[in-house]
């Protein structure tokens, strides 16, 4: 995989021209500004007066992230507000992310927040929206219950990823490789080998198409997202993306999709060597004769575009923790030795790889992830209000500050280090908790609650494993041994990964 696709990902959070969108949503906000709640009372960081939403965007957009913290640091345990598709209501302080999840959907709204960034019915079409919801009772059921029963293929990717990635000519002792680009590739590889299977997973055309739509709906959504609701249905089917990629991937997959319901009518649903994939669990979410092959299609291209860039930035953040701190490779070597010699590479295996847990928790922690996450929009007449007797009107969007949770002093001792081993530490007296996959308080790179990211059982295997494969078989460092890691690439409120740093690899010498 090419540079090139690092590039699009980093294209996908940036508007079309932020100076022009900036204006738009200017006369956006006159339009509109008789319908706007009411959230004076909230104080602001970043411009006030009626021209803000001019200038709020295209400050916001820049420096997101330092708006945020300023935001923290100057309302501690407080709510205040940022210049983010009007205005976006922040919640600072791990006491919200408790009121939040458990604010009834019917009042605070998960879905509603969902369709207004992502701007869904547009972006991937109106069939993920208004259908049925089979790919997310997939994910959240059969994708996790199979991990185990999945788990020699996904390493199986994993492995041919790394071997493929990883290059070294003759006489080379290292090799310079693309961080991210290699994570994206080796991550569409091995997630696309459960979703459906050899030898499409490894098809670069069918992986290209899925990583530029990813790429495309974001950057549509952010476009979409400043007109007004009367005009998106307008702008979103000038722009939608998906008719273009559906019709790129139907050529990939569509033909495969038919024969497995023909064959499911034919040979039935109960045979032995029906695939164990996400093509099957899927269709087993329909009636006999109902299933259509583009709805399956849709369906898995969604479940792309949630799994791929969310991983691979978790893993490239990881990864770069690694090479600019090598020091904390024997250690982990050392827990994957012992551990794959006793259990071998299986789901098993990553449960008992307790550093290598707290290594991906801890770079989850202290990575510039998005800085506003658990988004949700007030859709209660009335307003919602919460237990210190804010009422926030119908129509305003929340979020929680991430950096007010994760660099909580009083929760983690000197927050801002990189401690890799502080939650193996913590497990010590419970091993249940602690562990990547586990949310609360005071750990929200998934959420928290039910509205909780439902495949993040299934990623972070997939990434114990990758960062497993990777102390055992190579010795990483940064180009010249810095020790500085890559700054990330902030587009608005979200931090990605550097884009094009390189990593050096070295075999493992035995």
């Amino acid at each position: 995989m090419d540079s090139a696709r690092a590039e699009l990902l980093a294209a996908a959070f940036c508007p079309y021209n932020l100076t022009f969108a900036a204006f738009i949503a200017t006369i956006v906000y006159v339009i509109r500004r008789p319908h706007h709640p009411d959230l004076s009372a909230i104080p602001a960081i970043g411009p006030s007066g009626w021209l803000a939403p001019y200038r709020g965007a295209e400050m916001f957009e820049k420096h997101a992230c330092e708006m945020v913290k300023e935001g923290v640091a100057k309302y501690p345990g407080r709510m205040f507000r940022v210049p983010r598709l009007g205005w976006t209501v922040v919640l600072n302080g791990r006491r919200w992310v408790d009121e939040l999840r458990g604010a009834p959907e019917e009042e605070m709204s998960f879905f509603a927040a969902t369709e207004e960034f992502t701007q869904m019915r547009y972006t991937l079409g109106p069939n993920i929206v208004d259908g049925d919801h089979a790919h997310v009772e997939v994910v959240r059921n059969e994708l996790t219950k199979n991990i185990g029963a999945c788990f020699d293929d996904i390493y199986d990717e994993i492995r041919q990823g790394f071997g493929d990635s990883i290059t070294f000519e003759e006489g080379q002792e290292w090799s310079s490789i693309p961080a991210f680009a290699m994570a994206i590739s080796i991550i569409a590889r091995a997630t696309n080998r459960v979703f459906v299977g050899l030898p499409l997973c490894r098809d670069p055309a069918f992986l290209h198409s899925n990583i530029e739509l990813a790429s495309n709906v974001m950057k549509t959504a952010q476009w979409i997202s400043v007109w007004p609701e009367v005009l998106r249905p307008l702008v979103g089917t000038v722009m939608s993306p998906y008719k273009k990629f559906l019709s790129s991937l139907s050529d990939h997959i569509g033909a495969i999709v038919a024969q497995r319901i023909d064959e499911d009518k034919v040979l039935g649903v109960d045979r032995e060597d029906r695939p164990n994939d996400a093509i099957s669990w899927l269709l087993n979410h329909y009636a006999p004769g109902q299933a259509q092959p583009d709805a399956i299609v849709v369906r898995i291209l969604g479940m792309n575009f949630v799994a791929l860039h969310t991983s691979t930035n978790a893993f490239t953040h990881a990864l770069y923790q690694l090479a600019s701190q090598p020091e904390y490779i024997a250690p982990l070597r050392a827990e994957v030795e012992e551990v794959i010699a006793r259990e071998g590479w299986s789901k098993s295996a990553m449960r008992d790889m307790h550093k290598i847990d707290s290594f991906l928790r801890e770079s989850g922690r202290v990575s510039e992830g998005d800085c506003l996450v658990m988004n949700r929009k007030v859709v209660k007449d009335g307003g919602y209000t919460f237990s210190d007797g804010t009422t926030l009107p119908k129509g305003t969007l929340v979020s929680v500050a991430m950096p007010s949770v994760h660099l909580n002093a009083d929760v983690y001792p000197d927050p801002e280090t990189f401690d890799a081993f502080r939650f193996s530490r913590m497990r010590e007296e419970d091993s249940m908790k602690y562990q990547t996959v586990s949310t609360d308080c005071d750990f929200i790179p998934f959420g928290h609650g039910r509205h909780a990211c439902p495949g993040r059982f299934f990623a972070v295997n997939e990434l114990k494993a990758m960062l497993a494969h990777v102390v055992l078989h190579y010795d990483v460092q940064l180009d010249g041994g810095s020790r500085t890691k890559p700054r990330s690439e902030y587009f608005g409120d979200i931090a990605l990964a550097n884009t094009a740093a390189r990593v050096l690899f070295r075999k493992r010498v035995e």
